[in-house]
């Protein structure tokens, strides 16, 4: 997408999504980013940080929800 196309509104949201998201504590913000950005697998993201695979799909979830949860303290 052309930063042309991109609406004011939309240019809002984005940067309060990653103001929030520099909230987050460092593994949540590495967790986010090789899942979302990377595309890696959880099973890759498990065996980076030992973790059991269910660890890090629920530590992925508790994540989001804590992204989530600062988004709405926003509006």
């Amino acid at each position: 997408i052309a930063a042309e196309e991109i609406t004011a509104g939309e240019q809002n949201y984005m940067a309060a999504v990653m103001d929030s998201f520099k909230k987050l504590g460092d593994n949540c913000q590495e967790l986010l980013t090789r899942f979302y950005y990377k595309k890696e697998s959880l099973r890759t993201i498990a065996d980076q940080f030992e973790w059991t695979e269910a660890t890090a799909r629920n530590n992925k979830y508790r994540c989001i929800e804590k992204l989530r949860h600062l988004l709405k303290d926003l509006k």
